[in-house]
């Protein structure tokens, strides 16, 4: 008998499932807000090279016309923010105008943000890769964590390891508000983004693993609203593990399905930090930005849920992924108002929580019981490469503006277009073997 139709006879959906979803939701709500962190903590205020010269004062209370005179002016107007003239200007029309790095530091502006990495520790100019590269080292921790967790959980069992994870995500979290150092705080956001992995995935086991088929869209959906952005489900109580990821590419269907689903995967958390970590450039402040990203969240993944369930997981998935490609080229392409830019951002951004929702669902379905825990080990690994990547491909827009737009466009229209290969897992039962998979169940 299967475990499915065990479910089925003592009740896959009762209030016991419904408590845990609950109390599973309430821990998952710190994720968004380590998750995006990056946008305010490590945001880049405007700056310009600091005076100190004896005559400047203390380099900040300085006349326009001095500034003038000392730091030179960018072809938009506007002052640069990395470049002094060396030697500074006089009114001697004659003077060269030389330029050097800054000597003396930056001023910034503290009007919007009055502390942030790249001032506490001047990571702007040539050393602003440093600033893009904390996300990184954050999101390879995620990596780490997805992969440690899951066998971690394995061993010592789920509840246990979300405590740790629990405790550990808040210890580090406080040692990262209180970094004296740029590497003391890079390496407690990455240590951090490990435990949060784990709260992640161990939450998504418990809330998954016991609902039945009916339910899984409802459930995967309630986990999703309190932002999910990791799924994984591991295998039901199963006597016998000794299944490895090379089973995952040693038969031709599962094959096909490894391969494919660890492309959506990448573009799914490629594409989503790509939107989430542009919050500027609309005409209205970040924090306006990051409001409206959040709001579209809720509808954007109760829609999913009649979405999915009225034409698939397979068609849902690459729908979403190639209209969010598609608007991230006509926002590029187009030249539009800062409102019709705004709105065409806030859908990518409601498509890109609906493409990840669908994403840790469709891949649960997808992968046998034997597999499961290796195929979304796998997969999440691929997603978590995708969300480091994003912070730094945005910084090619120093050597072409439109680059970044451009590989972020493709790589949803093509990853999108990859989905239709793979089988449909609506209302179909979990495969609990690899011959199931092979044979269509």
């Amino acid at each position: 008998m299967r475990f499915e139709d065990i479910l089925d006879d003592v009740g896959g959906f009762s209030r016991f499932q419904l408590l845990v979803l609950s109390i599973l939701c309430l821990p998952r709500i710190v994720l968004p807000l380590h998750f995006l962190l990056h946008n305010f903590v490590s945001a880049t205020p405007p700056h310009r090279c600091a005076l100190r010269s004896p005559e400047d004062g203390d380099g900040v209370s300085v006349s326009s016309d001095l500034v003038a005179l000392r730091i030179p002016h960018q072809d938009d107007g506007s002052l640069s923010s990395c470049r002094v003239y060396d030697p500074p200007l006089t009114f001697d029309l004659d003077q060269g105008n030389r330029t050097a790095p800054c000597p003396h530091g930056w001023t910034y502006d503290q009007s919007q943000f009055s502390s942030a990495t790249a001032t506490e520790w001047d990571l702007v100019c040539d050393d602003k890769q440093l600033n893009q590269a904390l996300a990184t080292y954050f999101f390879l921790g995620v990596t780490v964590g997805a992969v440690l967790f899951g066998r971690l959980s394995d061993k010592f069992g789920c509840k246990s390891m979300l405590l740790v994870a629990l405790i550990t995500a808040t210890m580090l979290g406080v040692t990262s508000a209180f970094s004296t150092s740029y590497i003391m705080f890079a390496v407690s956001r990455a240590l951090c983004g490990v435990a949060l992995s784990g709260l992640s995935i161990v939450s998504v086991v418990l809330s998954i693993e016991w609902m039945d088929v009916k339910h899984r869209t409802f459930a995967g959906t309630v986990v999703s609203l309190s932002w999910s952005t990791l799924g994984k489900v591991t295998v039901s109580e199963v006597a016998e593990r000794s299944h490895s990821y090379l089973d995952l590419v040693k038969t031709p269907q599962l094959r096909k399905i490894t391969l494919c689903s660890g492309l959506f995967w990448f573009a799914v958390s490629f594409l989503y930090y790509g939107i989430s970590f542009r919050i500027s450039g609309f005409g209205v402040s970040i924090y306006l930005t990051q409001f409206i990203y959040g709001a579209i969240e809720v509808p954007a993944k109760i829609l999913t849920f009649f979405v999915l369930d009225w034409i698939g997981r397979r068609n849902g998935q690459a729908c979403f992924l190639i209209t969010m490609g598609a608007l991230m080229g006509i926002n590029t392409a187009i030249p539009l108002d800062y409102t019709v830019l705004t709105c065409i951002a806030v859908v990518a951004k409601g498509l890109s929580e609906a493409a990840f929702t669908t994403a840790f669902l469709y891949t649960a379905e997808l992968f046998p019981t034997v597999l499961r825990q290796c195929g979304i080990g796998y997969t999440s690994c691929l997603a978590r490469i995708g969300s480091s990547l994003a912070p730094m491909i945005m910084l090619l827009e120093d050597f072409w503006l439109l680059l970044p737009p451009l590989i972020f466009a493709g790589t949803g229209i093509i990853s999108g277009s990859l989905v239709f290969m793979l089988p449909e897992t609506l209302n179909v039962r979990l495969p609990e073997n690899i011959f199931d998979v092979e044979e269509g169940r």
